[in-house]
């Protein structure tokens, strides 16, 4: 695993390679390109856009039993970001503020937690993808979920939701949306990751 170095609390441009890279961008609104490798991406604050290339090899994870895996993991942190990753698994954390997600062919997961705003994922597929909820994220109960013209609204309560474009709502399986304690949530990262989030 590489570091990537040379990210300011200003806007940067860093550049991935075809190892497995880790980014930390700082302040200020960023590019980040991952690069090909399993690469694990935090923009930090401002409002970044973050892209992750193609990873094969990928094994299904498991909330709660797996601990590091060779997938993408992309983090919006704080600001309005634009997360978009290649085909294959990959995790999507927009963090807090208006993101846009995109997890690109293959079965992702898209996380949320208290603070993440209203976000949108342009290509949620129904029956391989799934949102992951942190279980403090509502404290009234599940989530709420509606159709309009663009797709599926879930809304979490508290002025956080998420918008699954062109999804219509009869096409969401019942395990579409998952609800997870923050520390098996936690506990899907790497050392590395944990101490990107701090």
């Amino acid at each position: 695993m590489r570091i990537v170095p040379n990210a300011t609390e200003g806007s940067d441009v860093l550049q991935g390679t075809s190892i497995n890279d880790t980014f930390n961008g700082l302040g200020g609104g960023d590019q980040i390109f991952g690069g090909a490798g399993a690469d694990t991406i935090s923009g930090n604050d401002g409002d970044d856009v973050i892209f992750a290339d193609v990873y094969a090899g990928q094994s299904e994870p498991s909330l709660g039993t797996d601990t590091e895996g060779t997938w993408n993991k992309l983090f919006g942190d704080a600001g309005d970001d634009v997360l978009v990753s290649g085909a294959g698994f990959d995790d999507l954390w927009g963090g807090v503020g208006n993101d846009t997600l995109t997890g690109g062919a293959g079965w992702d997961w898209f996380v949320f937690e208290p603070g993440s705003g209203v976000d949108a994922i342009t290509d949620f597929t129904p029956g391989s993808d799934q949102i992951i909820v942190m279980s403090n994220m509502n404290g009234a109960g599940d989530p709420v979920l509606s159709q309009n013209a663009d797709g599926t609204v879930v809304d979490f309560g508290a002025g956080n939701a998420v918008l699954l474009q062109g999804v219509a709502l009869a096409e969401l399986p019942a395990d579409a949306i998952v609800t997870a304690p923050y520390s098996d949530v936690a506990s899907f990262y790497s050392t590395a990751v944990n101490a990107l989030l701090g």
